[in-house]
């Protein structure tokens, strides 16, 4: 809610130079030897302007968008949605890098296209509210018909679609509201599922993922942000409380197995209490038990789950990671050590929305179901993070070590190559190894040191 200001008789007169670009500033950078030409932060990204404000040049070629969540089209696989930070919901048509188009203003949030046609959709801004679209996105309407305005609302207000009915829409306040007609009329379905309104200058007390079992619909997960979790097993008629044995803290996601609609994930996040600890846990049977499968995930909050042909990925504060044999691996390469805020599966597609260094994708068709592996990306060497030891199972191939942290600065440089390279020395955080082997090829790896 920040905007710029610009006084030439020392404060006593004060007049806004940033009126004509968007709003919400963060940051300002005056040049020394031009006191025309400034470089602007907000939340629309860097301005630049050489005339001390009377015109602008927006930087348009800056990956730095923050998403919320993301989306993809089932029918349309080029296509990626996301609700963004002050940005609104946006989509590229294309699957380009420089075609995106904004489709609904405000904050944006949870975006769903049909599955049974592109041309519906829905998008919400900030305390859920739910737009539909039937024209492609061209224009919307409001589809909060019969949820009440009185309810309390999480900023980002959970919708969600059943997997087994594209009628059938589920959508959480402090309780759970049901349309069966595509958001012609919301009904409630539950009573509610917190534990009653916090204090504070943000809503509190409210519901923050809906998860329906693709199997059976009428299996449906709840998660709040004060730490419950619940479930129904016939359709919302009744509900069970599932999580006396999980810790307090505020849940991020549900994921459930696509063959049994017991078999069920829950992610939770202690940043609100600056808890760093990684939380997920997993239940056969409903919530009765949990176990706890954090495992060796670095210490950072877990934000989103996926289950691809029945291997568990996770998108966490440093980045994203799939489970394999009880271990967990980082997926992929070329994703920036970012905040991973959401993460969806179109298909073989994974979407993972980051939160300041834009969105991205990677196709998960390599799969090796048989071994419930992802290909390996460094085979000649193979590694495995501890908390003070970065080893190598296969040293004799290597000649040499550098290891660069996110500021591309070199903090290790070694040719004494063993089966383990000591890292007790750095700090907890993301870095980046940079193999020299001896066959002459070089193989990069982005790592986390876990503490």
């Amino acid at each position: 809610g920040l905007n710029g200001y610009i006084s030439t008789d020392g404060g006593n007169s004060w007049n806004d130079f940033t009126n004509s670009i968007h709003v919400d500033h963060h940051d300002l950078w005056i040049d020394p030897s031009d006191i025309n030409h400034l470089v602007i932060g907000n939340d629309g990204g860097a301005y630049i302007t050489t005339n001390g404000g009377a015109s602008w040049r927006k930087c348009e070629n800056l990956p730095i968008t923050q998403f919320y969540d993301v989306a993809g089209d089932a029918n349309m696989p080029q296509r990626v949605y996301g609700g963004t930070q002050d940005n609104g919901t946006i989509r590229t048509p294309d699957g380009g890098v420089d075609d995106w188009e904004e489709i609904l203003g405000g904050d944006g949030f949870h975006v769903i296209v049909d599955y049974t046609n592109s041309n519906i959709i829905y998008a919400e801004w900030q305390y859920g509210n739910l737009y539909k679209s039937t024209d492609g996105g061209y224009s919307f309407n409001y589809a909060t018909y019969g949820i009440s305005y009185y309810d309390r609302r999480n900023w980002d207000t959970p919708v969600t679609m059943d997997p087994s009915n594209h009628n059938v829409l589920y959508y959480g306040t402090y309780r759970v509201y049901r349309t069966t007609n595509g958001a012609g009329r919301w009904y409630p379905i539950s009573g509610d599922l917190t534990n009653g309104p916090g204090s504070g200058n943000l809503n509190f007390g409210t519901i923050t993922v809906i998860e329906v079992a693709p199997s059976d619909s009428n299996y449906i997960y709840v998660g709040t942000d004060d730490g419950n979790v619940w479930m129904t097993d016939d359709y919302g008629s009744t509900w069970q409380h599932i999580s006396d044995s999980l810790p307090d803290r505020y849940i991020t996601d549900i994921a459930v197995a696509d063959d049994d609609p017991q078999h069920v994930y829950i992610s939770l996040s202690g940043y609100d209490i600056v808890e760093h600890t990684p939380h997920i846990f997993k239940s056969t049977d409903t919530g009765t038990t949990w176990t706890d499968i954090s495992g060796n995930l670095p210490n950072a909050p877990v934000n989103a789950i996926e289950i691809y042909r029945g291997i568990v990925i996770v998108g966490t504060d440093f980045g994203v990671y799939y489970r394999q044999n009880g271990e967990w691996i980082m997926l992929g390469d070329g994703l920036p050590p970012s905040v991973i805020m959401d993460l969806k599966l179109n298909g073989d597609l994974l979407i993972a929305g980051t939160h300041g260094r834009s969105a991205y994708v990677v196709d998960l068709s390599p799969l090796d179901v048989a071994q419930n592996s992802l290909p390996s990306e460094n085979p000649q060497i193979g590694m495995l993070i501890t908390s003070n030891f970065l080893s190598i199972r296969h040293p004799e191939n290597v000649k040499k070590v550098e290891i660069f942290d996110t500021r591309g600065r070199l903090v290790i440089n070694t040719r004494k190559i063993a089966d383990k390279i000591y890292l007790g020395a750095l700090p907890q955080g993301t870095y980046f190894a940079r193999f020299y082997l001896k066959s002459g090829k070089v193989q990069r790896v982005k790592f986390v040191k876990i503490q």
